[in-house]
């Protein structure tokens, strides 16, 4: 489940979409939320991590979308350190 978040983020993200309050926007911060919330209480997350998973993404799908390549380099226009903790 986790991944499935990760990856809708990452290539909205590579879109030039950020997280907000309205229309794509506000779809994509439920996504986040809800990746968060998709645990159903089985983990605790103490830190952010969802940024250190962005890397692993960009490896295994950088080949065919070169965009997820440059734009994991170029830190993607998102806060690392936010996300309540996701």
């Amino acid at each position: 489940m986790i991944a499935d978040h990760i990856r809708t983020l990452s290539f909205a993200i590579a879109d030039g979409i950020q997280p907000g309050n309205t229309d794509r926007n506000y779809v994509l911060r439920r996504i986040l939320r809800a990746a968060r919330c998709d645990t159903g209480g089985r983990w605790v997350f103490h830190e952010p991590f969802f940024y250190k998973l962005v890397d692993v993404l960009a490896k295994t799908m950088g080949d065919v979308f070169p965009e997820i390549s440059r734009e994991a380099e170029a830190g993607g226009g998102c806060d690392s350190g936010g996300g309540g903790g996701v």
